[in-house]
């Protein structure tokens, strides 16, 4: 769990970074609408993998 979490966390990450780049760009709403979940996934994995 503690070498899956960070991997997980970067691969979120890099798919929100390739829908940025993505053509044509996706609408305001949509990039919010999948950032935020993204982000707390992102902060939940990370503690877990502290404890």
């Amino acid at each position: 769990m503690a070498i899956l979490s960070p991997c997980l966390s970067v691969l979120i990450t890099t798919a929100y970074t390739a829908a940025l780049r993505s053509e044509p760009r996706p609408g305001l709403w949509k990039l919010a609408g999948y950032g935020a979940p993204s982000v707390l996934i992102c902060l939940l994995l990370l503690l877990v993998a502290m404890k």
